[in-house]
Formats: C-alpha cells, structure tokens, sequence
C-alpha cells in the first residue's frame, strides 16, 4: 500500500475512530504535551511563583482528573491556567 499523505491527529480524530485500542493511544498521545504543562503549573503553584484561588484549585483539580481517566472532554477543554504552559 502506498500512503499518498500524512494527517496529525487532533482532538476531532478521536470520536472517528472505530478500533478502541488505537483510539485510547491517540488520546494518551494527546494528552502528554497537557501533563506537562500541568507539571509546570503545579511546581509554580507549589514554590509559591504563582498563586491559585479555592475556585480555581478545585477547577483544575477536577480537570486533571477527568484528564487522568483519558475522558475526550478533558483534552479538549483545557483551563487557561494551563493553556499558558503549552
């Protein structure tokens, strides 16, 4: 077979995806360039560079989660908290 061109997956990729397996490592991949930028995040949360309200703390907090259980949602709804680390 002979491949006549190349596509990056993104986000909109994930739902057209019949084979289960290679849709849940599509959005591993998608989501490791957003725990990164969380990583960054939460050290300067923790060293005190930045500081974060109650109401953001539980936002992020329950994004990371819904991140964590590779929910489709979570890569594509990213808070601007994070957004400034990508």
């Amino acid at each position: 077979m002979k491949v006549l061109s190349r596509k990056v997956a993104t986000i909109s990729c994930v739902d057209s995806i019949p084979d289960e397996g290679f849709k849940t490592a599509l959005k591993r991949q998608l989501r490791e360039p957003l725990l990164k930028a969380f990583d960054i995040y939460k050290s300067n949360v923790y060293y005190g560079i930045i500081v974060e309200t109650d109401e953001e703390h539980a936002s992020v907090l329950a994004w990371y989660k819904s991140l964590r259980d590779l929910q489709t949602s979570a890569l594509s709804e990213v808070p601007n908290t994070i957004k400034k680390y990508l």
